[in-house]
C-alpha cells in the first residue's frame, strides 16, 4: 500500500475528533544522514469546518550512517518549544514499526530557506549575513545556558560528569569508526591518539549540546531571521563548547 493512505490511517488514530482525513503532496526531502524526511499536506474536517496543515514526517530508514535515538530528538524539540530557541512543534512520536514499517515522528513544517555555506556567502546574502550570523550565535547561547533538568532533558538524555564529556564523545566516535571503517585511516587514528594524550579541561558546565549546530541545519528568511533550528538527532548532554567548536569549523563557516 502507498505511504499516503497508511499515514492518513495512522493520523486518524491520533485525531479521534477529525473526519475525512486526507494526506496529499507527499514528497521526500533530500539530505539527512539518520532519518528519511518527507513533507506533506494534511487536511481534515472538524467541528464542521475543513482545515489543513503542512507537516513533516521523519522516519527511520532500514539502515543509517549514524544510529541515533528518535525519542531524544523528539524530546529535544519539545523541550525548546516556546523558548528563545526556535523549533517546530512536535505532534506525534511512534516507536513501533506497524504503521509505516519503521518508527517515525510527525512535526509541523516551518517556512524558511536551508542553505549551504557556499550559498550563504554568495552575493544575494551579503546584506543579511551579519544579522543572520548574530542570530545564529545568540540562539547557540540560549541552548548552552539552558538547564537540562529545568527543561526536562536530564531524564531523557544520559548524564555525564563535567570531566568525562570529552572522553565519552571521543569513545563514541571511535566506536563508530571501529564498526564502519572500510579502509585504514591512519591520520584519523593518529588524531584520536593525540586527543587522548592531550585532553581538554573539564567542562565549565554540563549542558544541552545540539550535536550538529551549523549552517545548513537552520531555516531562515531574506531578512536574516532564523525560524527554526533543525536536526537534533545527535543532541546529548555534554560540554556546550562542543557546539561552538563544530560550528566554527571552516567547512561550515
Amino acid at each position: 500500500m502507498a505511504l499516503e493512505p497508511r499515514l492518513a490511517a495512522y493520523i486518524a488514530t491520533r485525531m479521534p475528533h477529525a473526519s475525512d482525513i486526507v494526506v496529499e503532496d507527499l514528497s521526500r526531502i533530500s539530505g539527512g544522514a539518520s532519518r528519511e524526511t518527507y513533507r506533506f499536506r494534511l487536511s481534515w474536517t472538524q467541528d464542521g469546518a475543513r482545515q489543513d496543515r503542512k507537516l513533516i514526517l521523519r522516519r527511520d530508514p532500514p539502515a543509517s550512517l549514524i544510529d541515533t535515538e528518535r525519542r531524544i530528538e523528539f524530546e529535544a524539540y519539545r523541550a525548546f518549544r516556546g523558548s528563545a530557541v526556535p523549533v517546530p512543534e512536535m505532534l506525534w512520536l511512534e516507536e513501533e514499526s506497524d504503521a509505516l514499517d519503521h518508527p517515525f515522528f510527525i512535526a509541523e513544517e516551518i517556512a524558511g530557506f536551508q542553505a549551504s555555506p557556499q550559498m550563504l556567502f554568495g552575493p544575494p546574502y551579503v546584506a543579511t549575513l551579519p544579522k543572520l550570523g548574530e542570530r545564529k550565535w545568540e540562539i547557540l547561547a540560549e541552548i548552552a545556558k539552558a538547564d537540562p533538568a529545568a527543561i526536562g532533558l536530564a531524564d531523557v538524555m544520559p548524564g555525564v560528569a563535567a570531566g568525562a564529556c570529552w572522553d565519552r564523545e571521543l569513545s563514541y566516535w571511535e566506536g563508530v569508526l571501529d564498526d564502519d571503517e572500510s579502509q585504514p585511516l591512519p591520520i584519523i587514528r593518529a588524531a584520536i591518539r593525540w586527543l587522548r594524550a592531550n585532553p581538554p579541561p573539564p567542562a565549565q558546565k554540563v549542558g544541552v549540546v545540539h550535536g550538529d549546530y551549523r549552517t545548513g541545519n537552520f531555516l531562515y528568511d531574506d531578512a536574516g531571521a532564523i525560524h527554526g533550528i533543525l536536526d537534533w538527532e545527535m543532541a546529548h548532554l555534554g560540554d556546550p563548547l562542543e557546539d561552538l567548536g563544530w560550528s566554527l569549523n571552516p567547512v561550515w563557516s
